[in-house]
């Protein structure tokens, strides 16, 4: 098992149960960088995330990262800064 992932599409929560009624304890951005702490419960597992620990579904997480485009203003002209999903 990937010990790294990212969050799905379109913002899930980490949640302090692993139930959906569980108490959201921070919304993620679809692409946030998350790390997959080991635990498990039918479909939910333990992540860090944002700085918030908890509870998310295997099915709100993905595998790959998304295509990122930083725009950087640097006084006389402009940059971006592109990072790949393969890095």
């Amino acid at each position: 098992m990937p010990t790294t992932a990212f969050a799905g599409y379109p913002a899930p929560f980490i949640r302090e149960t692993p139930s959906g009624r569980g108490e959201k304890k921070q919304q993620l951005l679809w692409g946030d960088f998350v790390t997959l702490l080991g635990e498990e419960s039918g479909d939910w597992v333990t992540i860090r995330g944002r700085n918030e620990e908890g509870w998310i579904r295997r099915t709100e997480l993905q595998a790959e990262r998304l295509l990122e485009v930083n725009f950087v203003d640097i006084g006389q002209g402009d940059g971006a800064l592109i990072v790949t999903p393969d890095d």
